[in-house]
């Protein structure tokens, strides 16, 4: 056998985009495409997970012959996954609160989406737990922290955590129920997750992250401590409650990371193997990406303006400035 035959292609940010790529189309087919037919949230993700990120990143791996344990990094230490599932803890409000933001203002400008399922529904909340909280961040960070984010090394240590950060912001599109409105939420959980995996050089770090933010739904959601937490917040979303929690929240979820950033002074670990390059044409997948989530997008407006609420005359009493919002599941 030729040395051509038995050396494996090296990995390149154009392979990374292109499986991206194919697990945003499979998560799309699976979760909207079932979401009529399986009114469980939780199975919709673990099967798009299993179906649409698992299996094309082994057969990728497999493939190309990956060394699977350096693609994560260094070895974890229990304190910094610790910290990471922290920093998921703190920030699941914040980005709750970008979620809502963003919600109520495309359910004023354009129109309202059917509500989700509670994320528990068809299932038993320790399933949820398990299944939301720990398989699918742990796939889709195996994705996004340790091959997408390995690969896009040419692009500098924060140019990749940038782009990756983005992409997963994206993902969310076709992962959640709350469509163009549960990008921002995701754009923040994914920054804290690959800024965690680019100062520990771990993607364990980010993989935590996901962890700690993932949890946080299936344990709250419908239970008496959610009810309690949502009225002590009110229904106005930019009144001081809410927006003391958001600050209060993102500051201390930045606050760890950077004590991660600071107190991380073991020497850099030699990646084993060939260096990942960008390849030719790498912009062509993400060009596709940013083609067929405007698609996705112009569904969902067209599925908003269907359900668009009839401007009311302005009230004659003037003297509240509180906007009531529709109930919204939490993110």
């Amino acid at each position: 056998m030729s040395n051509s035959q038995s050396v494996p292609p090296a990995p390149t940010l154009r392979g990374a985009l292109w499986l991206y790529l194919a697990a945003l189309i499979g998560t799309a087919l699976i979760v909207i495409g079932l979401q009529g037919a399986i009114r469980s949230l939780s199975l919709l993700r673990l099967i798009a997970a299993f179906l649409a990120v698992g299996v094309p990143l082994f057969i990728a791996a497999f493939a190309l012959r990956l060394p699977i344990a350096a693609s994560f990094g260094r070895s974890p230490r229990l304190l910094h996954l610790a910290a990471a599932i922290l920093i998921g803890v703190l920030a699941w409000l914040p980005a709750s609160w970008l979620t809502f933001a963003a919600n109520y203002a495309l359910d004023a400008a354009v129109g309202f989406l059917p509500p989700p399922p509670a994320v528990t529904e068809g299932v038993l909340p320790f399933a949820a737990v398990i299944q939301l909280g720990i398989v699918v961040p742990t796939l889709q960070g195996a994705l996004f922290w340790a091959y997408l984010q390995r690969n896009a090394k040419g692009l500098g240590a924060n140019g990749a955590a940038l782009l990756v950060a983005a992409l997963y912001g994206l993902f969310a599109l076709v992962s959640t129920e709350f469509g163009y409105a549960g990008i921002v939420g995701a754009l923040l959980i994914g920054l804290l997750a690959a800024f965690t995996t680019r100062y520990t050089e771990s993607a364990w770090g980010g993989i935590a992250v996901g962890w700690g933010y993932s949890l946080m739904r299936p344990l709250l959601e419908n239970t008496p401590l959610e009810a309690e937490l949502f009225t002590a917040l009110g229904t106005d979303l930019f009144g001081g409650a809410w927006l003391l929690a958001f600050g209060g929240g993102a500051f201390a979820a930045l606050f760890i990371l950077q004590m991660l950033r600071a107190f991380y002074s073991a020497p850099p670990q030699p990646d084993s193997g060939r260096a990942p390059s960008m390849g030719r044409a790498w912009q062509v997948p993400l060009v596709i990406t940013l083609l067929i989530c405007l698609l996705i997008g112009y569904s969902e407006f067209a599925l908003r303006a269907q359900n668009a609420v009839p401007v009311a005359p302005a009230p004659a009493d003037e003297g509240s400035t509180v906007v009531p919002i529709r109930p919204t599941a939490a993110p």
